[in-house]
């Protein structure tokens, strides 16, 4: 059979999935990232994959492109097309173990870091609340964890992504069940997710997977990996914590080893260049971290 996937980042990790679990069918991938500057090609070739396939892959349009207008001319070109047979499928979205990564919309738009688009609620936070940039390592420990709520909203986080599954035929549970952290970002899993995902594609269109290995994770070679907090779910059983709070912390991008030092460097800097006490921003991690910080943390 021929298929096509059409989707998000993580449909170049589901293709690499599908085709070593069932290498005897073809399977065809666009990645639409594009369409947020106006891909009009993107979605030309959308529509010519989708009417030539057996069976279409297709991720959710409001998670396959960030901006409005792109996810609408998404959701009407799969409405146009008539494959023999149109699947959607999840995507995975879990911030159970890095509860403190997020994105931030300053002024219309996300702002960038040395980690890409990601941010640490804690160090936004923390420079809204007119911290130094030195006092912010100290910030990385059990009690903010937990006044933010990083600890018991993991369960949330788990009936979230359950549910986004269930909601289109899918079962999420075996992946929370592994018992090892799934989740490079809360929006770029391991491939060990991707694979469970894969299979259930497969037995959808009644195809019965190879007993194989995951193929390579490529997430992890080319996006950043933000670390499990010491006393997190997810934190290895058994690793010692570091003395200095948040001096152990890292982020890996590829084979580069960025340090928190480097991480708030850049961040404080990012906010200070757009201004963003005084800027139209809107994160809620952001403005919970803010908030607790100010009631809790004496400038």
């Amino acid at each position: 059979m021929r298929f096509g996937i059409v989707g998000n980042c993580q449909s170049r990790g589901l293709r690499d999935c599908l085709e070593v679990l069932a290498p005897d069918h073809l399977f065809e991938l666009i990645t639409i990232e594009p369409l947020d500057g106006g891909g009009e090609a993107t979605l030309m070739a959308v529509t010519a994959l989708a009417n030539e396939v057996d069976v279409l892959f297709a991720h959710q349009p409001e998670y396959a492109v960030v901006s409005a207008e792109p996810q609408q001319a998404l959701r009407h070109a799969l409405s146009q097309v008539r494959p023999q047979s149109m699947i959607a499928v999840p995507t995975v979205v879990f911030g159970g173990f890095q509860p403190d990564c997020c994105v931030l919309r300053c002024n219309g738009r996300y702002i960038e870091t040395v980690a890409s688009l990601c941010h640490s609620a804690i160090i936004a936070g923390a420079y809204l609340s007119g911290l130094p940039a030195e006092r912010v390592p100290a910030l990385f420990n059990r009690f903010v964890y937990a006044g933010l709520g990083y600890v018991s909203d993991f369960v949330q986080h788990g009936h979230a992504l359950v549910d986004s599954f269930s909601h289109l035929g899918f079962d999420a549970r075996p992946i929370l069940a592994a018992g090892r952290t799934f989740m490079h970002t809360p929006n770029h899993p391991a491939v060990a997710a991707l694979f469970e995902l894969a299979k259930q594609m497969l037995a959808r269109v009644n195809i019965e997977p190879r007993d194989v290995p995951p193929p390579e994770d490529w997430l992890m070679q080319c996006s950043l990996q933000w670390p499990v907090y010491p006393g997190l779910p997810g934190y290895p059983f058994g690793e010692q914590e570091a003395v200095t709070p948040g001096g152990a912390l890292q982020l890996v991008l590829g084979e580069r080893v960025i340090p928190w030092a480097e991480l708030i460097e850049s961040s404080y800097a990012c906010y200070a260049a757009h201004q963003l006490e005084n800027a139209d921003w809107f994160a809620p991690p952001v403005e919970r971290a803010m908030r607790f910080l100010r009631e809790h943390v004496r400038p």
